[in-house]
């Protein structure tokens, strides 16, 4: 079973959503799991996609509905039936760490 979530607030990027939800799907024993930040109209989304059986499904969907990180400011949650290929979570886990190395080198080589 396959889900697709919509997280939609005024403050729902760099707040460490994308490894919030990235832990819950550890801590559920997910294998599949991925999420991106993006925009529609203006307003911060995050887009997260779940692969897991039913249990798992409906744990992280109540997770997601009951809980956000401490700086979120979240507007509307929706949660969609999804059909498409979904990354293995530790491939996700890989893209993270990239995508912070890439935004603390030029940092690190910006010190004199």
């Amino acid at each position: 079973m396959k889900i697709k979530t919509k997280i939609i607030g005024n403050k729902v990027h760099d707040v460490g959503y994308r490894v919030f939800l990235l832990r819950k799907a550890l801590e559920l024993g997910v294998e599949r799991f991925n999420a991106y930040n993006t925009k529609e109209n203006g307003v911060q989304v995050l887009i997260s996609f779940l692969d897991g059986d039913n249990d798992q499904i409906l744990t992280f969907k109540d997770y997601v509905g009951n809980n956000k990180p401490e700086n979120a400011e979240v507007s509307d949650i929706i949660f969609e039936d999804y059909v498409g290929y979904v990354i293995g979570i530790v491939d996700y886990m890989h893209l993270i760490q990239v995508e912070q190395l890439s935004k603390g080198i030029p940092a690190i080589l910006s010190i004199p």
